[in-house]
């Protein structure tokens, strides 16, 4: 009991839900399912002190956060908990997510998860990063549409491969396909604004050693003037960004 008490008193119980399923944080009654709040079966002084947690970090509100227990499993949002962990609404995490068994096929990944996110890119300022790995930024170029990589990563080293496929206005597709040595230095134009590219899927990373890859899809809408500057899409990639 000490070690629960002593994990609880850091914020630790917010970021591993784990945790708090191996230490019961929550309490329940036999089986039946409980609100972190409920403090009237057993763990009470223990669902105290994580009830006290959860409003100095939601900055006094304990709404912010429901959690429920039920059977070995837990829930966030106040609903039942029909899997080891079932979250109601949006969920958010700073670092990368590792998803799948990693069995039924040969070799295992080398690398801690991946990032899956939205992609908003409004300023055609050049320079700004849409998305990037340890090597290569993929950056605007400071027109309305176009697109470059830019070498970010050490000198000397690296194998990178940009793999890059897009439709203009006329359903017509454009391609580009580069490799980049690491003594390669400077900026490698993608699309350009007088391509009228509409939508496009750019992978780049290192095969050679290994490293992070990057995929992106974006699209904007261009009617052959060139008016809009705004790329939007997803990004997926074994970078943090």
């Amino acid at each position: 009991m000490a070690r629960r008490a002593q994990h609880l008193g850091h914020r630790s119980a917010l970021n591993h839900l784990a945790g708090v399923h191996h230490g019961h944080a929550i309490g329940a009654a036999g089986h039946q399912t409980e609100i972190v709040r409920d403090q009237q079966h057993g763990h009470a002084g223990l669902a105290a002190q994580f009830v006290n947690q959860v409003q100095q970090y939601n900055g006094g509100s304990v709404g912010a956060l429901y959690l429920n227990y039920s059977g070995g499993n837990v829930a966030v949002g106040g609903i039942t908990a029909y899997s080891p962990l079932t979250v109601q609404g949006n969920v958010m995490t700073t670092g990368t997510v590792r998803a799948g068994s990693e069995t039924g096929t040969s070799e295992g990944p080398n690398m801690p998860g991946l990032v899956v996110r939205r992609i908003n890119s409004t300023s055609v300022t050049s320079g700004q990063v849409v998305a990037r790995n340890e090597e290569l930024a993929l950056e605007r170029d400071g027109s309305t549409g176009g697109l470059r990589v830019h070498w970010v990563g050490p000198q000397g080293i690296g194998g990178a491969v940009v793999a890059a496929t897009g439709f203009d206005l006329n359903g017509n597709v454009v391609n580009a396909f580069y490799r980049l040595y690491g003594g390669w230095t400077g900026y490698q134009q993608i699309f350009t604004a007088a391509q009228h590219v509409n939508f496009c899927r750019i992978s780049f990373g290192d095969p050679w050693w290994e490293l992070g890859m990057t995929e992106v899809t974006l699209m904007r809408f261009d009617d052959n003037s060139n008016n809009s500057g705004t790329w939007t899409g997803t990004v997926t990639s074994t970078y943090n960004q």
